[in-house]
């Protein structure tokens, strides 16, 4: 059966009107150090550093960036700044975890919320609580029948049409070359005269956009999961511009690549919870999909698809995603035998049942991002 995920990632911020600083001037002035706010991580510095509204003007309006540093371990002997994005976009910076001792011990790691998210001039689209009804059905959520995907597409209209009505100017101030024009700047406050940075996934396109407005501004550049910034951005036909950007990323056979790796390691291993010796563990995890997809319940076909796809972007998940899963089984079998008690033929069901065996326990309720 061909399954379709579909993800939007929209980032819901409080109700308010954006506030964006008067023009001031355009130089950055150094970066004021100072604690950081209660419930940050131990060991960080913050500031904030005003950038330009639009680099086309610079004389004008102004944003607040968000950083956050932690200082190098030996001071005497420090390199230098390394400046890093987590990837996303659109997710939050400040408080790094892309660091190993030894770059901890040379540089000071700054790590900065883009414009928009977080602790910086946030985007903010809704003006009342009402408005943000569409985004909570959606948050998250992909359709999987033809009633539902109407109705996302009509909620994420109704999304769109309200960040067109309130997150004006900065809505259109939003890009990632204005995100890495917002890099140099905190580059030049940093008093670096080259940028040593690193990032993963799209934190590899903000470095390659970095690269290319400002190519002799790069010291050194670490990418990790490097995306294709032609696929990114535009596609390399014609036609490419109508397909959302990440199915032209081609995410989803990587996706399917860590999947399968994960069940062959799962199957080899007595400590996998989702292990069951002589069953083939694509079939067993194919099979929950049908059950759920047929008969949702505490546990959603949606669920299964967001919490596994979130699982494999890092090996250390393995484990907690095995039971997740093993969990998921067990729901699904339930569900299916309820659904027997109340009438269904037994030759309906005997195809897609699939044994299950006791398993860690996962929070049924559990979420992921697709």
């Amino acid at each position: 059966m061909t399954r379709i995920r579909i993800a939007a990632l929209i980032t819901l911020t409080a109700l308010a009107a954006v506030t964006i600083a008067p023009a001031a001037s355009a130089a950055p002035k150094g970066i004021a150090w100072g604690p950081c706010p209660e419930g940050s991580p131990s060991g960080y510095d913050c500031a904030e550093v005003e950038v330009p509204l639009s680099y086309q003007a610079q004389g004008g309006p102004r944003l607040t960036i968000a950083l956050g540093r932690l200082p190098a371990t030996d001071q005497k002997h420090k390199r230098g700044t390394l400046f890093t994005n987590p990837g996303g976009p659109g997710n939050p910076g400040r408080f790094t975890e892309f660091q190993t001792p030894t770059l901890h011990r040379q540089f000071d790691i700054v790590g900065f919320d883009p414009r928009g998210v977080g602790a910086s001039t946030p985007v903010r689209c809704f003006a009342s609580d009402a408005e943000t009804e569409p985004l909570k059905r959606i948050l998250g959520q992909f359709p999987i029948t033809t009633e539902q995907e109407t109705r996302q597409f009509a909620d994420v209209r109704a999304v769109a049409a309200s960040c067109g009505r309130n997150a004006e100017p900065l809505l259109s101030h939003l890009s990632t070359a204005n995100v890495a024009r917002d890099l140099d700047k905190l580059r030049e406050a940093a008093g670096e005269p080259r940028l040593r940075y690193y990032g993963p996934s799209y934190g590899t396109y903000l470095g390659e956009v970095y690269a290319n407005l400002f190519p002799h501004r790069v010291g050194t550049m670490a990418l990790d999961a490097v995306d294709d910034p032609i696929a990114w951005s535009t596609g390399h036909r014609p036609e490419d511009a109508n397909i959302p950007f990440s199915a032209r990323l081609g995410g989803f056979r990587d996706a399917d690549r860590a999947l399968q790796a994960f069940l062959d390691t799962c199957a080899a291993d007595v400590r996998c919870a989702f292990r069951e010796p002589g069953t083939d563990l694509r079939a067993k995890y194919d099979g929950i999909l049908d059950r759920l997809e047929a008969a949702p319940g505490a546990i959603t076909y949606q669920d299964v698809i967001r919490r596994t796809h979130n699982a494999l972007t890092d090996e250390a998940n393995s484990p907690a995603l095995a039971e997740f899963l093993q969990a998921a089984t067990k729901a699904a079998s339930a569900k299916a035998t309820v659904r027997l008690r109340v009438g269904r033929r037994r030759d309906d069901l005997c195809r897609h049942d699939e044994p299950s065996r006791p398993g860690g326990l996962a929070e049924s309720g559990a979420r992921g991002r697709p």
